[in-house]
């Protein structure tokens, strides 16, 4: 699942974060990181892991990479 939510970083942002962990994907780590990009990533996010993100949880994902994998482990167990 990292790898998966690092590839979709990547081309949210546009830079190349493979190698990074999710803890090194913060908005202040992450140039390309702005609210448009942020929410491209939601997109991508979406449709990588066949959820649907609820707006609640988007200032959580806002955080950081582990934030987001906490987001998508969460809706990933309710659909299962």
């Amino acid at each position: 699942m990292e790898d998966v939510i690092i590839e979709q970083m990547s081309l949210a942002f546009g830079q190349d974060l493979s190698g990074q962990t999710l803890a090194d994907c913060t908005p202040g780590a992450i140039s390309g990181w702005d609210s448009m990009s942020f929410l491209n990533l939601v997109v991508l996010l979406e449709e990588a892991f066949k959820v649907t993100i609820e707006i609640d949880d988007i200032p959580k994902m806002a955080v950081g990479g582990e934030a987001i994998a906490e987001v998508i482990k969460e809706k990933i167990g309710r659909q299962g």
